[in-house]
């Protein structure tokens, strides 16, 4: 054997002992934070795979392939191993600015959903999950002693643009639950039960090459977009109309940052689903009628025609009551009735049953006054939604808005913005709250 391939071969073992300098690195205290080990973790596994692997699979090289096929296949495997490396060190930057409570907000999402994954939330130029599996395929062929020790390792990397870290865009973090949406349905296998032989990372990246032609091309479709309006059903059942009230808000300025239209359904069949089932599942009328109207300006604004609504897929119905079923708390409007006769010691129970409206504007009143309350992330975002155009609310909600301003001497986009980083410290103390299982204080009577 040339002595240039075996030059080659130290290369790669060079290459290797990065993971455990970086595996060092993320031991280190500056990385002693929950997300970082979720990340070790993942590191730690691949580095043992690695180190378990590589002298056989470096020593079977020449006799595996033609000598004139080595030296490439030695390139390969190094080009594979940095990109590998170069995306788990990245991370750590790109997960430097994420504020903590947004950590609390996607954890109890997932374990709203009867999920505990290992992933962490980065910073990027889009807004996607990243399933570390679909990396590692890359080895399978090249490298399949790797790949037999890593093919099981989960973790997922949760991409997001940089405005969505500011505490002071909270709202906007409803946005991330339909990211974790996609991981409840690949860690749960819901959709790969119901449409067996249809890998969605094969799916996805066949539709999104469009390759029409290609007679797996309308199966994988279905998997890819069945695939989204699940998780859309599952961002609207555990946080009521958030997600679709912010997507419709976002849709414009982040069209092409939040979605690939060959990969994702229609506008107008996809928000209708989520009316739907506010309407139905969840009984909050008001809040469907925030979408309704957004939805026809956005329409209107893309010079669509709303059409009547017709389901794209028969497999849904079945795929929303599997993932209903995961759900712990979902944000229906008996649900919220009662979280709210637990917190609010003192209001009459037929109060918040017969005046359900006065309740919640009452406690919005409350709330843009500085008063928080420390309950499920989806009654926060309800008690800031609530009112919005509604005839007979909307002039109290704005008047709620200016008072909270007025008082704090701010303007009304700086107060919004103020508003939103309580709702972040809510979360977080819901959040802590659930951790060590503390009773929270019942919040005292709301004045009338």
């Amino acid at each position: 054997m040339p002595s240039s391939i075996e030059f080659e071969k130290e290369r790669i073992q060079k290459d290797l002992s990065v993971f455990k300098s970086f595996l060092r690195e993320l031991k280190a205290d500056t990385y002693d934070t929950t997300q970082f080990k979720r990340l070790r973790q993942a590191v730690s596994q691949i580095s043992d795979a690695f180190e378990k692997t590589i002298s056989a699979r470096l020593a079977a090289i020449p006799s595996a392939y033609a000598p004139e096929d080595v030296s490439t296949r030695i390139d390969e495997l190094r080009k594979a191993i940095n990109s590998l490396y170069n995306m788990l060190y990245i991370t750590i930057f790109k997960n430097m600015d994420v504020p903590p409570e947004l950590y609390y907000f996607t954890d109890h999402c997932l374990e709203n959903c009867s999920v505990k994954a290992n992933y962490v939330l980065c910073l990027g130029e889009t807004i996607q999950t990243q399933n570390l599996e679909w990396l590692l395929r890359d080895f399978k062929s090249i490298y399949p002693e790797f790949w037999e020790e890593v093919q099981h390792v989960k973790f997922y990397s949760v991409h997001f643009i940089r405005r969505l870290a500011d505490r002071n865009s909270s709202l906007d973090w409803s946005l991330l639950v339909h990211e974790m949406g996609h991981i409840v349905d690949i860690e749960t296998g819901l959709i790969d039960k119901m449409m067996p032989g249809v890998d969605y990372y094969s799916a996805y990246q066949l539709v999104l090459a469009d390759k029409t032609g290609d007679p797996g091309y309308d199966k994988s479709k279905k998997r890819v977009l069945v695939g989204e309006y699940l998780a859309d059903f599952i961002s609207t059942q555990c946080l009521g109309g958030a997600f679709g009230w912010r997507f419709l808000k976002e849709f414009m300025t982040l069209e092409n940052i939040f979605e690939d239209q060959r990969t994702h359904p229609d506008l107008n069949p996809r928000i209708r689903e989520m009316i739907n089932q506010i309407n139905d599942q969840l009984s909050l009328p008001m809040i469907s009628k925030i979408l309704e109207s957004e939805l026809t300006m956005r329409l209107k604004e893309l010079n669509e025609v709303r059409t009547p609504f017709k389901r794209d897929y028969v497999e849904l119905e079945d795929a929303f009551r599997r993932a209903a079923k995961l759900i712990n708390f979902s944000a229906t409007r008996d649900a919220i009735k009662n979280l709210l006769k637990e917190k609010l010691v003192g209001t009459p129970a037929r109060k918040i049953d017969n005046d359900f409206d006065r309740v919640l504007m009452n406690l919005q009143r409350n709330f843009l006054r500085g008063r928080p309350i420390v309950v499920e992330p989806a009654l926060l975002y309800l008690i800031y939604m609530y009112g919005i155009d509604n005839r007979s609310l909307v002039k109290e909600r704005a008047k709620n808005f200016e008072t909270g301003a007025t008082e704090l001497n701010l303007e009304q986009s700086d107060f919004e913005g103020l508003v939103q980083e309580l709702i972040a410290d809510c979360i977080k103390l819901h959040a802590v709250a659930e951790k060590y299982q503390r009773k929270i204080p019942s919040v005292p009577p709301i004045p009338s």
